[in-house]
């Protein structure tokens, strides 16, 4: 979206590249591999954007055309192919050893249904933890960026600290569910850099 402000403090400082961007969370996908866990991409609104880029933006972005047009082509190939649910998360991640679900699949942990960040609700309702506890599965997401338990339905919080459009009272937390190899979960809540009581 055009916000002039927001161009104007980004202008010079290559956060108008989305390939900038793209360039951070392979970073931190890298950083945080280990070699005895396996890294899941849960798909959100969050990453959608990028769907969406490739429909609104425009080919005469010039920071941004040459991805941008790699991007619809490599769509427009999956599409004539028999590939469905192409997404352009998955293209962009590709290599980084990480898997990407698609939009609707299952991801069980220990019993758990992890594949869900919690934006969509049932039958095409918004998401939020109230509306996921009429699936009746157990499960852990995020989306609400609010440390939550109700019933068997785990909300985690965000990841960042700080954020352009959080302003004002806030029960937001940087706040993270852990599933134990027994099925129970606890959340892990942290202040400032710390995630231990002192």
């Amino acid at each position: 979206r055009k916000a002039p402000r927001k161009l104007f403090e980004h202008s010079g400082a290559h956060t108008n590249r989305v390939s900038h961007e793209l360039g951070i969370t392979r970073q931190f996908l890298a950083y945080a591999a280990r070699p005895w866990c396996e890294t899941i991409v849960v798909p959100s609104n969050h990453d959608e954007h990028g769907d969406r880029w490739l429909d609104e933006g425009s080919p005469f972005d010039a920071e941004n055309a040459e991805l941008w047009h790699a991007g619809n082509a490599a769509m427009r190939k999956a599409l004539r192919s028999t590939v469905r649910g192409w997404s352009f998360s998955a293209w962009v991640l590709d290599g980084t050893g990480a898997t990407v679900l698609a939009r609707d699949a299952s991801y069980v942990l220990h019993g758990i249904e992890m594949a869900w960040h919690g934006d969509m609700g049932p039958n095409g309702a918004r998401g939020s933890t109230q509306a996921l506890l009429r699936t009746c599965r157990r499960l852990s997401k995020g989306h609400d960026h609010t440390a939550t338990i109700r019933d068997g339905v785990y909300s985690a919080g965000v990841c960042a600290h700080t954020l352009d459009y959080a302003r004002g009272p806030s029960a937001w937390s940087v706040s993270h569910v852990v599933v134990y190899d027994n099925g129970k979960r606890c959340i892990i809540t942290q202040r400032g850099n710390e995630y231990w009581a002192k």
